[in-house]
């Protein structure tokens, strides 16, 4: 008899490889066929109904729906609430972060009928950071790459990237788990391990346990370090938020009611006019869209712009007294002689590549008597600020700044207060010298050597002599000193950090971390989740 129910298994197990192979070998958006697992190896999922309570605090609804199974007695689990205890300040950051946007996730959530408590996989992935980008190119608060993006339907273009637009890449990313999920019978946990490490990784790791006939529950299969730490860290944040009573986190207050809307647009438009039409800064609108990659929307779309509730109505009126011609302003230039494409994106406060794509040039040979024309965008921004590459180096800049809020002291984060003023930069463009490198140049031109790479998209921090390099608007150098205050910073070292690289992450010298941390030295050996400090001017 237990020979036969061997074979049994076997057969069983065989039939599920068979599934899987099949489901492989269809895209995600096509995908037919599901796994079929022996049930008892299958953890379900058994969503509740929603609360009726539509008042109060978005956590109290946490503890009422959360329906998985937090297994806190596991010691990987526990080893996650420790740390997060001792971290709570990065817990109470990313819940302010998150606040604008919890209400529409767990909506979106419950609509798919998934559990509640993916509802915190992004403060895991991004602290709930939509311009939130890793080295590996995902980028948002899910955290995407661009291949799965494109998968479920994200745009990723010159003027847009829909994985930082909060409201498309939750719709896609949480289809993204819904395909998941079906492809592994609902088995939740291979699901979001998935999610992190691909569906391959997963099956194959299954593969070869059934191989050697050993269990194939998530527990036991051989899989990376941070996807095996990546299912702990959501059951240990769920058994968190949960249990108040038992895990004291102060977590700030979120409204549990709708406060962002989107509004169609119909057609392009400049960001400043939008935000004037709005009622709000154009760095508020911003951080609220931080999907456009430049000064304007898309002119092929999407034309869906994100404001709180109490704007809407203001925005709507403005834009039906708006005349379409209007909504983005545009300059003729006639190429005169001597002239270049470089020169006159020197002297209109542009780039090159811009001018190239709103004028549908192939190259940048251009011709006396040729007409150019050029985006103007000074409706708000003053006019140094007015093109869209300085406002795609803006949005680094509000990366930056939100990135470090997670870290700081302070938990407070307003949408309205992330960025600092922008000026001119004296030159637009920077010749690689001999012995320069990206944090030696961004050090000397006083930007970050983040804004930098990203300003001139550049896919490493190789440099080639003589190769040029466009400079993005650095911080304002005509504010007083009296108005500089110094931000405290207790950043938590990571795997594979070093001081060099903290030191380029935030503009300072290996020498001022060393002189601000005693006990630290270039020799010294960073351990993951020690804490030190780190002093950045700020404006007030």
């Amino acid at each position: 008899m237990e020979k036969k129910a061997k074979i049994s298994r076997i057969s069983c197990y065989i039939w599920a490889l068979f599934c899987l192979t099949i489901v492989m070998t269809s895209s995600p958006a096509k995908a037919e066929y599901r796994v079929v697992y022996p049930h008892s190896e299958v953890p379900m999922v058994k969503v509740a109904k929603p609360s009726v309570d539509s008042s109060g605090d978005i956590w109290r609804v946490f503890q009422k729906e959360f329906t998985l199974d937090h297994q806190a007695e596991r010691p990987e689990v526990k080893e996650q609430i420790a740390w997060f205890m001792a971290h709570r300040k990065y817990l109470r950051a990313a819940a302010t972060n998150a606040r604008p946007y919890m209400y529409y996730i767990i909506t979106q959530i419950r609509k798919r009928n998934l559990p509640l408590e993916f509802a915190l996989l992004p403060i895991i992935e991004s602290a709930y950071d939509p311009f939130a980008y890793s080295t590996s190119g995902a980028a948002g608060l899910w955290q995407m790459m661009p291949a799965t993006a494109t998968d479920f339907g994200l745009k990723q273009t010159w003027w847009y990237d829909g994985r930082r637009d909060v409201f498309a890449s939750t719709n896609a990313a949480l289809d993204y788990l819904v395909y998941l999920q079906n492809f592994f019978h609902g088995n939740w946990m291979f699901t979001v391990a998935a999610y992190h490490a691909g569906q391959g990784t997963i099956l194959n790791a299954v593969k070869k346990n059934v191989a050697k006939d050993e269990a194939t529950d998530f527990w036991s299969l051989s899989l990376g370090k941070q996807t095996q730490l990546y299912i702990p860290k959501l059951l240990a944040l769920a058994e968190m938020v949960g249990h108040p009573e038992k895990y004291p986190l102060g977590m700030p207050e979120i409204p549990n009611k709708p406060y962002l809307t989107q509004v169609d647009v119909g057609s392009q438009i400049d960001l400043s006019k939008a935000a004037s039409l709005s009622g709000l800064s154009l760095n508020a609108l911003m951080n609220l869209n931080p999907g456009f990659n430049r000064w304007a929307t898309s002119p092929d779309g999407p034309y869906l712009l994100v404001v709180p509730i109490q704007n809407e109505t203001q925005l709507r009126e403005g834009l039906a007294l708006m005349p379409q011609r209007n909504r983005v302003t545009w300059e003729r230039y006639d190429v005169q002689s001597g002239d270049t494409l470089g020169k006159i994106a020197a002297k209109y406060h542009t780039s090159m590549a811009i001018l190239q794509q709103v004028n549908k040039l192939d190259d940048s040979l251009i011709h006396v008597g040729d007409v150019i024309f050029i985006p103007n965008s000074a409706h708000v921004l003053p006019k140094s600020v007015s093109s869209a590459s300085s406002i795609a180096s803006m949005k680094s800049a509000v990366k930056n700044v939100a990135a470090a809020s997670v870290l700081s002291k302070s938990s407070s984060v307003d949408v309205k207060d992330l960025t600092r003023p922008l000026s001119p930069a004296s030159e637009t463009v920077y010749r690689v010298r001999k012995g320069d490198t990206l944090s030696s140049i961004a050090h000397s031109l006083n930007v970050s050597w983040r804004n930098l790479r990203a300003f001139n998209n550049l896919s490493s921090d190789t440099l080639k002599i003589g190769q040029k390099l466009n400079i993005p608007p650095r911080v304002t150098s005509t504010e007083n000193a009296a108005h500089k205050t110094l931000q405290k910073i207790h950043y938590v070292i990571q795997a594979k950090d070093s001081l060099g690289k903290i030191a380029q992450q935030f503009v300072v010298s290996v020498e001022e971390i060393e002189r601000w941390n005693p006990s630290i030295t270039e020799k010294s050996v960073l351990h993951p989740g020690k804490t030190i400090v780190i002093y950045q001017a700020t404006a007030e």
